[in-house]
């Protein structure tokens, strides 16, 4: 009796019920659209964000996070990632060394962080070479660096010129050497182009005598939904199969959120304001 009413209330002012049902209706869909277009827009800051820095995932030393030690490593060979490309979801694996070191040229020195990258893979990856403004781009076998050009600002440095690194390498041994620069850089973020350098893997190894070892392994995935997935099935099969690929401390497993806690709390912060 009550639905018949209510039915009935509804079409008694046929225009006024017209009118209400089409506002709504806008209002619903014009919602969604924002929703689905700022959705759409984290994603994509998502996958720049990774390709151009962290990655999606990343594989390191279960002490590394904390420590950011040249001495917690991962293994740099396939035994030990062919277990990640096992997985469907993984796409791309890509081995890095990332460690601090004193730069210095004439007078002047600075903290940098040196980055080393098999070039070829990183460029397909995160198109680097698009970034360079002077000199060329890096080969695998090179002995010559790449500078961000804020860097090579504070040291009035360009292409040829030399620059020494030292720090401190693999299990107390000194890290230092003298690199040529191959070519010079600009990223749009200021903190990485005053204090940037990049350098064949194989160069990196050797300057902090890790050998066959690395870091992290930067991981990307087909698609970015699934990456919880994909994250808690790398955690299961590094710990079941870890010790069989030759490395028997627990791998840590991080994604982006843990590797950009920043970029995470944005996006939280800007998803709570739309959903008021």
């Amino acid at each position: 009796m009550l639905l018949k009413l209510a039915w009935r209330n509804l079409w008694r002012q046929k225009r006024r019920t017209i009118l209400t049902a089409c506002a709504l209706a806008l209002a619903l869909i014009l919602s969604l659209v924002m929703r689905s277009t700022q959705e759409g827009s984290y994603a994509n800051n998502i996958e720049n964000s990774a390709r151009f820095s962290t990655g999606l995932i990343q594989l390191q030393h279960s002490d590394f996070a904390e420590t950011q030690s040249i001495d917690d490593l991962l293994p740099e060979d396939d035994a030990f990632i062919d277990i990640a490309k096992q997985i469907s979801d993984v796409e791309r694996a890509l081995p890095r060394i990332e460690s601090f070191s004193l730069a210095a040229a004439g007078e002047k020195s600075k903290g940098v962080m040196v980055l080393g990258v098999i070039p070829e893979l990183e460029d397909d990856y995160s198109g680097i070479a698009s970034k360079l403004v002077d000199g060329e781009f890096l080969t695998r076998d090179d002995k010559q660096v790449l500078i961000g050009q804020g860097l090579a600002e504070y040291f009035k440095l360009g292409v040829g010129d030399e620059v020494v690194l030292y720090g401190q390498g693999y299990r107390g041994q000194t890290a230092a050497g003298l690199y040529t620069i191959k070519g010079v850089l600009h990223f749009p973020i200021s903190r990485l182009d005053n204090q940037l350098i990049y350098m064949p893997l194989s160069l990196a190894q050797t300057l902090f005598s890790t050998d066959k070892q690395v870091t992290s392994w930067v991981l990307h995935t087909r698609d970015l939904p699934h990456l919880e997935q994909t994250v808690n099935q790398l955690k299961q099969v590094y710990s079941e199969r870890g010790e069989a690929a030759g490395f028997t401390g627990q791998v840590n497993v991080r994604d982006w959120k843990d590797l950009s806690p920043e970029m995470a709390q944005q996006i939280a912060m800007d998803k709570a304001g739309e959903y008021l």
